[in-house]
This record gives structure tokens, sequence and C-alpha cells, in this order.
């Protein structure tokens, strides 16, 4: 974005808008974009040019824009951040100003794209197009690989030789890839993903009743879900309590929430599992305040 600007004749549009509670990677630059301490503290001094700005708060994106500022940088779905998928009038809003201003929508679907969500990219499900978009995970299933997308106006700044990476590019990484995106984008891998994640997410809406002294809500979107606790419960203790006692791997994320991220290709018998364990680790766990 900050290339795209300096190419354009405007350098000092460098300053990037970025949100609460963001997950952007663990470079010097990607930390700096986030305002989570345990991201950020040691590594001090952070890079200069990002501010961060609440979460689906269209007022305050709008009030942060002035002469300096290059782009947004945004998830679609924060994963690290709880689970928060962007409001239809959030991430909408944010494309209708970056095209009033000329700014760049950024939109990182690291964690929420390829799949995940039910559509190939989370943001179609919003009729939102970015000028730049950061994938990765899902793109290698596995392997280490991503790519920074960008539309061809985006991308003027980015000529040959401007930018690059060590290993980018390499025949493994392209052929696996290449591989991994024909299994996913087909109208009958997306629909199943979308299925299973409704079948997975109506099964986590009626634990909750049986549960009510633990589970508060569920949130997220196609297999990207994640169950809210209540106040006094711990979703890190939470998630060790499932590991050790009930062989089921779930991820904590921020606002206490508990992730639950399944292989795309989950079927319903290992939601039914997933949705058994979850239900006698939730009757045998035991708060850190209460033991």
């Amino acid at each position: 974005a900050r290339r795209y600007h300096y190419a354009n004749g405007a350098p000092h549009r460098h300053k990037i808008i970025t949100f609460a509670n963001a997950f952007h990677g663990r470079t010097l630059g990607t930390i700096s974009a986030t305002d989570q301490p345990k991201m950020r503290d040691g590594f001090e001094p952070l890079l200069p040019g990002f501010q961060v700005v609440p979460f689906n708060d269209l007022a305050a994106a709008t009030a942060a824009v002035d002469e300096n500022t290059a782009g947004f940088m945004v998830e679609t779905v924060q994963g690290e951040g709880g689970l928060a998928p962007a409001t239809q009038e959030f991430l909408s809003g944010l494309r209708a100003l970056c095209d009033e201003q000329g700014l760049l929508l950024i939109l990182d679907e690291v964690q929420c794209g390829v799949g995940r969500t039910g559509t190939l990219f989370a943001h179609e499900q919003y009729g939102v197009t970015p000028d730049i978009m950061a994938v990765a995970k899902g793109i290698g299933a596995g392997f280490p690989l991503g790519a920074c997308l960008a539309s061809e106006e985006a991308a003027r700044g980015m000529v040959f030789g401007t930018h690059g990476s060590t290993y980018g590019g390499n025949p493994l990484a392209m052929a696996v890839g290449t591989t991994v995106w024909g299994i996913i984008n087909t109208p009958e891998f997306l629909a199943n993903v979308r299925q299973m994640g409704e079948r997975l997410r109506a099964g986590l809406e009626q634990l909750i009743p049986n549960h009510d002294h633990l589970f508060d809500s569920v949130r997220g979107r196609g297999l990207m879900l994640g169950l809210r606790l209540k106040e006094g419960a711990d979703s890190r203790s939470f998630v060790a309590h499932l590991r050790d006692h009930h062989g089921l791997l779930t991820v904590a994320a921020g606002d206490n929430v508990v992730r639950i991220l399944p292989p795309l290709v989950i079927e319903e018998s290992h939601i039914s599992e997933c949705l058994e364990k979850l239900s006698a680790g939730a009757r045998d766990y035991t708060p850190p305040a209460a033991s």
C-alpha cells in the first residue's frame, strides 16, 4: 500500500489503520500493527506508521483517516482476537471510504480464507473486494506457503525487483499450492464445508443450555467457529483440559473464546465425536479459581 502511494507521487501517505485485537503475524512489521501486549512486549521500539482503532467501529475508522493515510488492514474474521466476524456495515463502509478517498483496503485472510468460512474467501460473503489480500495456512494444507494478492492497480508500485523472498515461488511449494487449490476451489467442496459448518454450529448451540454454567455463545462462520466461555472460566485451561483428559484439540483465542477449527474434510461422525468430547469436558472441567 505504501509503495502504491509512493509510485503515485504521494509518499507521505504511509499510515496504515489497523484494528484492536488483530493478529497479523510475528514479524516486526506485523506486531507493530497490533495493540496486543502479548505480541508487542519485549520487541520495542516498534515501527511507526500504524494507528489502531476499535474493530467493527466505522466511525472510529473514518475519524482516523488523514492526509497521511495509505489504507486499512483488517481481518475479515478476527481469529486470535476471538472469532469475531466483521459486520456488513463495517466492511462495506471501509470499502466505500477507500473508494472515496483513494485508499487501499488490505484484507488479512490468512486464517479465514481458502475455504475456511464456506466460501473460497470470507470477503465474498460481504460482496466486498479488497485491493490487497494476505493468504496462507490453508493454501498449503499444512505445507508452509503464503501469498500476497493484489489488484493490477494496487500492484502498480511492485515492479520487478522491488521486493522478494528467498524461497518465494519455489517449485515444491507451487506444486503443493496448485494441488490444494484444485481440490478446494470447487462448488462441491465448498458446499460441504458450509454444510458441515452448519451442523457443527447447530451442535455447539445445543450444548449451551446443557452447560450454561460454562458456555456463553457461539461465534464465527463456516468451519471457523468458537465457543465463548462465561466469566469465571478460562479458555486456556479449558483447552488444556480437553486435550489432556478428552483427546480433543482446540485453540484458545481472545475474549475467553475456545477456537474450534476442524479439517475442511471433516465428516458427520467426526462432528458428533467432537461434540461428545466437548460435552464430557464441560461436565468434569473445574475452573482454575475454583480448584
